[in-house]
């Protein structure tokens, strides 16, 4: 086993050749793993590990952490203040809108779309387009003066 010192500039460089060590004020490298540290940045091995204030990026899961985003594997999860989208079912959140998949959107606390024209309002009562809106399973509200109870018998002035 050789060792040289060298001061070079107040920094100290030791050199081990067994295992590929190098050693200074501010980087560590380390065999085969290779291994970086300084004050912002640790990268590690197969798994690719990079650490700074801001960022966290480890192996196949891809995650990336800073004060705002949290993205996970191939579930694509992103968090900030006000949206969170996961996997396959594509959830928006923010203060007014879900977005369950491509059919389903909860606007509020009372209103949710089903599908392009379809808005449920609560339990009894559904907006079918802008001018159509059904109450119950048979009633059908055209307008203020018109509904439609079946298929053979319409309201007038209600």
């Amino acid at each position: 086993m050789q060792f040289s010192k060298v001061i070079h500039c107040n920094n100290t460089i030791n050199s081990d050749n067994s295992n590929n060590r190098t050693i200074n004020s501010s980087n560590t490298t380390i065999g085969s793993k290779h291994i970086t540290i300084d004050s912002n940045h640790t990268t590690t091995d197969s798994n690719h590990t990079t650490i700074d204030s801001n960022h966290t990026t480890t192996d196949s899961k891809h995650i990336t952490i800073d004060s705002n985003h949290t993205t996970i594997d191939s579930k694509h999860t992103t968090i900030d203040s006000n949206h969170t989208t996961t996997d396959s079912k594509h959830i928006t959140i923010d203060s007014n809108h879900t977005t369950i998949d491509s059919k389903h959107t909860t606007i509020d606390s009372n209103h949710t779309t089903t599908g392009s024209n379809y808005i449920t309002i609560d339990s009894k009562h559904t907006t079918i387009d802008s001018n159509h809106t059904t109450t119950g399973s048979n009633y059908i509200t055209i307008d203020s003066n018109h509904t439609t109870i079946d298929s053979k018998h319409t309201t007038i002035n209600a």
